[in-house]
């Protein structure tokens, strides 16, 4: 009976800390690392399981660091409350962890996640230098004294760090940097500096009242075109890089996904619903998706 209690107060918990990680925008470093690798094979004919492991570990457990420290650095400004982290399970608010549980468990996940760099440095030399260089960028998204997500420097300092995952992945995966390694990155990181838009979008109100500062604060009907774009400007981008030839034709494929994408953004847009940035990342998986498997498919066109 003990055992059986034991177990299913094993099992809850676990459940517990896996949802305040917010595991839906794990689908962000997956579709990043899975392009660099599939770019990589495209380019080289190559390809190590063992590497794409790896690197896709630690950047789903660098993604689960930002995403609890962000939640602890906002309780602490007292920007975080009840009654705004009510459609989320928030790991202070909610008692899932104390508020010293939740900083060890945002650095744990960053220190798990950046040893999977210290033992890629072995066949990579860079890799320990841009594991760290993301770590930092990570830290600057919302600790101090840098602050960059209330300093209406999120956007920026997001579409940054994840065109810097698919820099680290293609260069992990290849062994070489890239032009092709940074700009191919852009039509994936766009749409997600898209996800936080328009979360600080839908967040106006609650953050304003806390003192934050947010581009969506300061110039909310710029910052709804500005989603807008993020959302379909790779799309542009995506064909000027199959032009140049930095991607190869088949990745046009992706362009199939413009219509229902641009649409389902408007009305994102306008509405604003509760779920905005989960309904944002589930329009990147269905884009990213198909660019990884389109770029892919160059190995046969």
């Amino acid at each position: 009976m003990t055992f059986e209690i034991s177990a299913r107060r094993f099992i809850t918990t676990s459940r517990n800390l896996f949802v305040v990680s917010r595991p839906w925008s794990f689908i962000m470093p997956v579709i990043c690392t899975s392009f660099a690798f599939s770019l990589g094979y495209y380019m080289t004919r190559s390809f190590n399981p063992l590497f794409y492991i790896l690197v896709l570990l630690g950047t789903v457990l660098l993604n689960a660091s930002v995403n609890v420290l962000n939640d602890y650095f906002d309780y602490v400004r007292g920007i975080d409350t009840r009654e705004n982290t009510g459609y989320r399970v928030h790991p202070i608010i909610h008692g899932v962890l104390s508020q010293r549980d939740t900083l060890i468990l945002g650095i744990a996940l960053g220190v798990v996640g950046l040893g999977t760099a210290i033992y890629l440095t072995l066949y990579r030399p860079l890799a320990l230098p841009l594991g760290l260089l993301g770590v930092l960028l990570l830290y600057m998204y919302n600790g101090p004294p840098f602050n960059l997500k209330h300093r209406a420097l999120g956007e920026i300092l997001v579409f940054v760090t994840y065109d810097l995952i698919v820099l680290g992945g293609y260069y992990i995966s290849t062994g070489t940097i890239s032009m092709a390694g940074i700009l191919d990155g852009i039509p994936l990181a766009l749409p997600i500096a898209g996800v936080l838009m328009v979360n600080n979008l839908r967040d106006i109100e609650s953050d304003r009242g806390k003192g934050a500062k947010t581009l969506a604060i300061l110039y909310p009907d710029l910052s709804r075109r500005l989603y807008v774009a993020f959302m379909t400007c790779p799309y542009l981008a995506l064909a000027s890089l199959v032009a140049v030839k930095l991607l190869p034709i088949s990745a046009i494929i992706s362009l199939f996904t413009g219509y229902f994408v641009i649409r389902r953004s408007l009305k994102i847009s306008r509405e604003l619903p509760p779920d905005s940035p989960a309904q944002t990342s589930q329009i990147f998986m269905l884009f990213g998706a198909l660019y990884v498997i389109s770029t892919l498919l160059g190995v046969w066109t």
